[in-house]
């Protein structure tokens, strides 16, 4: 068995990222698993069993970009305590993690992905979602969207979203869009903040061909793949089913799935709790495990309403902490996924039932 790891982020003097990634080495070594490095082994990519990857599911996002049409599979490796949507196994969990993987202990999830074309430019494939938005923000956006060559609205929004399966859990949720389960051959299409109150997201097949032209602002308008590469589009937006990707997972089952119906079942508990908590979660499941400043940085909540809205997390079990191993006077907040079964390093829900926190934000 051959693995290809990905750079970690940080680079390679990313002090204690750097031990990290020696120990993923030296674990490997022991189980008789040849590796490489990315980018510098690419040309390997097609004798590759699969490509490893450390850091957060966004790190997972940018090795999907960048290697993703060689069809090789990734795995995820969490470089703190817990896990997160994309990747699989956490660092406490690591020995054990990739003695399953090299014992073939581990199924594969098939992820549809999104091909963009931008003004006859192609872009990145994207596997969570593509956001077409103004550069300035609280701008309002005109559009037509055109499926399979017939018009289906113009809209005035704040923006639009084509999100997959996998990304349905991600921003098209935040912004109003249905859970999908993974192995749907669908794509959801979301209006975000619509001028037209009566504007519901669309679900489409998996083969069907969108565009979205007549777009414009009173700024510049960006097409945002992934939430990671941002292009200026001029005229025209074509989306389509691209190459599929694959996520090696832990369980017989998909994690997708299991994810996708947790958070079913969290929706009336969500509820009950202040809009900062569950900003902050989003961000969290977006992002991937995140310290206290990295929250308030991306939320641009105060740092004391932040440290209120994790209590809150915490308490109802939805999310953990633990000491950040590369500054360990910081914590780190992660999901909690409850499908303990089959999954490696996920800790379980600590909540009791029926304990849920209903004050308001500080």
């Amino acid at each position: 068995m051959r693995v290809l790891l990905a750079p970690f982020p940080g680079g390679p003097s990313a002090g204690k990222g750097s031990q990290i990634e020696v120990r993923v080495r030296e674990v490997l070594k022991e189980l008789g698993i040849q590796t490489g490095s990315l980018p510098g082994d690419r040309g390997e990519l097609g004798e590759t069993d699969f490509i490893l990857v450390l850091g957060s599911d966004r790190d997972v996002l940018k090795a999907f970009q960048e290697y993703g049409d060689a069809e090789v599979p990734i795995l995820g490796v969490n470089d703190a305590t817990g896990s997160a949507f994309l990747t699989d196994i956490s660092l406490d969990a690591l020995e054990e993690g990739l003695r399953r993987v090299g014992q073939g202990e581990y199924g594969l999830e098939a992820c549809q992905r999104l091909s963009v074309t931008v003004d006859e430019t192609p872009l990145p494939a994207a596997l969570n979602e593509v956001a077409v938005f103004p550069a300035k923000t609280a701008t309002l956006m005109e559009y037509k969207l055109t499926i399979d060559g017939e018009e289906v609205y113009r809209d005035y929004s704040d923006g639009v979203l084509v999100a997959t399966p996998t990304g349905s859990s991600a921003y098209a949720l935040s912004a109003g869009g249905p859970l999908v389960l993974p192995q749907s051959r669908v794509f959801v299409v979301v209006s975000v903040n619509s001028m037209d109150v009566s504007r519901r997201p669309l679900v489409v097949s998996d083969q069907s061909i969108l565009e979205f032209t007549d777009i414009s602002a009173r700024s510049d308008c960006e097409v945002v793949i992934d939430g990671l590469q941002r292009q200026r589009v001029e005229e025209r937006v074509e989306i389509q089913g691209g190459h599929v990707g694959h996520l090696i997972r832990m369980n017989s089952g998909s994690t997708g799935r299991l994810e996708a119906l947790r958070r079913v079942r969290s929706t009336e508990e969500l509820m009950k709790m202040p809009p900062s908590a569950k900003l902050v979660l989003k961000a969290i499941e977006y992002e991937g495990p995140m310290t206290a400043r990295d929250i308030a940085a991306k939320t641009l909540l105060p740092p004391r309403t932040v440290r209120h809205a994790v209590a809150i997390l915490v308490e109802n079990g939805l999310v953990a902490r633990s000491p950040h191993l590369r500054d360990l006077r910081s914590d780190i907040f992660y999901l909690v996924a409850e499908d303990e079964e089959g999954a490696v390093g996920r800790p379980g829900t600590t909540a009791q039932a029926g304990k849920r926190h209903a004050s308001g934000d500080s």
